[in-house]
């Protein structure tokens, strides 16, 4: 991932600042109680070497990302309940590809990193029938080209949303 170990810190570091910015008096404004939105760093640990090297650097630096107060919701998931959970490997039809789910945001969409240098994919709608079978039919953008610049997407999400 471009910037290294020091600008993923930096980018935790301004992410936490200005999620500690948005919770303040949110339940005023909003009526309602504020989730947990945060970056948690990672603790160390081990990651598998069968990541994509972009998700391998970020799992150094990061281990979840949390705003469900921003926008829809965003979430970078654990790695552990990556590895674990049953989701697509491929996709198909609209776009062809495989893929590393790695987030999702709060309206069921996936976030998705292309194996073959194709960007972060946001897939909507559509099914799967379990681990390793294809994702199929549903509603396949690129929202980045690559992780470091889908990191930079949630960061502006997060500022527009401190912005009001």
């Amino acid at each position: 991932m471009n910037g290294g170990a020091a600008s993923l810190a930096a980018w935790i570091d301004e992410m936490n600042a200005l999620a500690g910015e948005f919770v303040r008096g949110f339940e005023a404004r909003f009526g309602y109680p504020v989730g947990v939105n945060e970056v948690k760093p990672a603790a160390g640990g081990s990651r598998p070497a069968c990541l994509p090297p972009e998700l391998f650097d970020l799992y150094a630096a990061i281990e979840e990302v949390s705003l469900p107060d921003v926008g829809n919701g965003y979430f970078v998931h654990p790695l552990k309940e990556g590895a674990e959970d049953h989701r697509p490997t491929r996709l198909t039809r609209s776009v062809t590809d495989e893929v590393v789910v790695f987030g999702s945001d709060g309206g069921g969409a996936l976030f998705a990193l292309s194996r073959t240098g194709r960007g972060v994919h946001r897939v909507a709608g559509g099914s799967w029938i379990g681990p390793g079978r294809p994702y199929e039919d549903g509603d396949v953008t690129v929202v980045a080209p690559d992780v470091r610049r889908f990191l930079d997407f949630l960061l502006a999400e997060l500022r527009a949303a401190v912005a009001g």
